[in-house]
């Protein structure tokens, strides 16, 4: 009775802990990481900000540049990850020390001197040695006999034609397509959910403002009414303030991801890339 007793509360223990452990994974995979950015640029300040939190605050990300650089990562109250301090002390020490000149100069006897000859002398001798070798090197292999350069020419071109034809491919077309979908899926998940955007914007030249603003016409249904800029034809300014706000899920990424990795398409791909036409 005692043994089983004792088998019992250890399936319950470790019941417990696999309940534990996939209520984890579900939190990490389900629960999505939100962020947020706002940026200003103009003549005179130029500045953005970037936070992201995860798990209800629990992990806090915070970035800001380029103004006084800024990037650090908390867990709780706890910094994973400081913002970098320039030690400008310890690096005026150093300049310091190797800019003092040397007081004491010590002057060389005679011994040393001839000792110093004997080496630059022994130096020089193996430099010498070094040049007759490479020349020597250099006339035995200009007599070896060289690859012609049409069978190099024609063996590029075979490995061209090899590639663009697994391109062609119907499969080929069929898995870039798939991974196109499977980007654009990421993509949507990712995107920011608000957006706003505001300014005027103007370049020396007319004609590119107007370029720019014509493209800008075309995608405007797609950015939505809060992305709004002006154009100004006169002046060269560039005065833009904006703010973005969306979240990220793990396992968005993770299944599309997966989803690509475990295509069996993708695998008899690489195995004819990597034949290379040989």
């Amino acid at each position: 009775m005692i043994i089983l007793d004792i088998l019992k509360w250890i399936g319950i223990i470790l019941l417990v802990l696999l309940l534990i452990l996939l209520c984890v994974l579900l939190l990490v995979l389900f629960l999505p990481i939100k962020y947020y950015g706002e940026g200003t640029y103009n003549r005179e300040q130029q500045y953005a900000l970037f936070k992201a939190r995860w798990f209800w605050g629990l992990v806090r990300v915070r970035a800001t540049f380029p103004r006084k650089p800024y990037f650090s990562v908390k867990i709780l109250w706890i910094e994973i990850i400081k913002p970098k301090q320039e030690k400008q002390e310890t690096q005026e020490a150093l300049q310091e020390e190797k800019s003092e000149p040397l007081t004491k100069e010590s002057t060389p006897a005679p011994e040393e001197k001839k000792v110093e000859q004997t080496v630059k002398a022994e130096r020089s001798e193996k430099k010498q040695d070094e040049l007759l070798e490479s020349v020597e090197d250099t006339a035995s292999s200009s007599k070896k006999p060289k690859e012609p350069i049409w069978d190099k020419w024609i063996g590029i071109k075979e490995k061209i034609q090899y590639y663009i034809g697994i391109i062609n491919e119907q499969e080929t077309k069929d898995l870039i397509a798939h991974c196109k979908m499977r980007i654009l899926k990421i993509l949507k998940s990712i995107r920011p959910r608000k957006l706003r955007c505001c300014g005027t914007v103007g370049f020396a030249s007319p004609d590119t403002t107007g370029y720019l603003f014509g493209g800008y016409c075309m995608v405007s249904s797609y950015l939505g009414k809060n992305v709004i800029l002006t154009p100004d034809f006169e002046n060269e300014i560039i005065d833009v303030t904006g703010s973005l706000k969306g979240h990220i899920t793990v396992f968005v990424l993770g299944w599309n991801a997966l989803r690509v990795y475990l295509d069996k398409r993708l695998m008899r791909l690489i195995r004819k890339l990597k034949k290379g036409g040989r």
